[in-house]
């Protein structure tokens, strides 16, 4: 049994997959903010991304979170990965487009919630072969404890049985997370200063 002090330890049997040598969870908003002109409950806002960090494309239909969320991928243009592409997963795409507005690389739902005090997240590739399996935790930085920002990995080169260490991770610079940045309806305003003004970001 892992529990959250511990660091997953992952040996891949013989040659890694592409998939273990490239997919990793690359931000986790698991607390997100309520904001006055919200249309969703907070929770609802929740997200991973999932990044192909190797120069392989990656189709993850098939792969599937097992612990923590409950989400197999669904086969769609989302979700295959060309080289540096990233993929936001979920937990409710309609909230999701409320706040970040309507982005093409996004899947979901998933059942389930993610803990606010942190918990294991285990993925698996479409052969079933174990991707990631790691702890995080809401002490990690106070500032994505609630406060509006996610977790994100600044090492991303780091090996996979590091994932659940704290140095592995960092506040987001922004507050919402990465997608606040984007500019989905092309105006001139972050989809973040939209959301917060309550305007749609579509």
């Amino acid at each position: 049994m892992l529990f959250r002090s511990e660091v997953a330890s992952l040996v891949y049997e013989g040659h890694p997959t592409p998939f273990q040598r490239q997919l990793r969870v690359v931000e986790i908003l698991f607390a997100p903010p309520a904001l006055p002109f919200d249309t969703f409950d907070a929770e609802q806002y929740e997200f991973l991304v999932l990044r192909n960090l190797g120069p392989e494309p990656l189709d993850l239909a098939g792969a599937a979170f097992t612990s923590g969320i409950d989400l197999i991928l669904p086969s769609s243009p989302a979700t295959a990965l060309a080289a540096g592409q990233s993929l936001y997963v979920v937990r409710n795409p309609a909230a999701f487009a409320a706040r970040y507005g309507r982005l093409p690389n996004v899947a979901g739902p998933w059942a389930g919630a993610l803990d606010n005090a942190g918990e294991r997240l285990r993925l698996i590739d479409p052969a079933g072969e174990e991707v990631l399996d790691f702890f995080y935790d809401n002490q990690w930085q106070p500032a994505a404890d609630g406060r509006g920002r996610s977790l994100v990995v600044v090492q991303d080169g780091a090996m996979p049985e590091g994932w659940g260490n704290p140095q592995l991770w960092d506040a987001s610079p922004l507050a919402l997370g990465s997608p606040a940045g984007l500019d989905t309806d092309g105006d001139g305003s972050p989809n973040a200063d939209e959301s917060q003004a309550g305007t749609d970001p579509n």
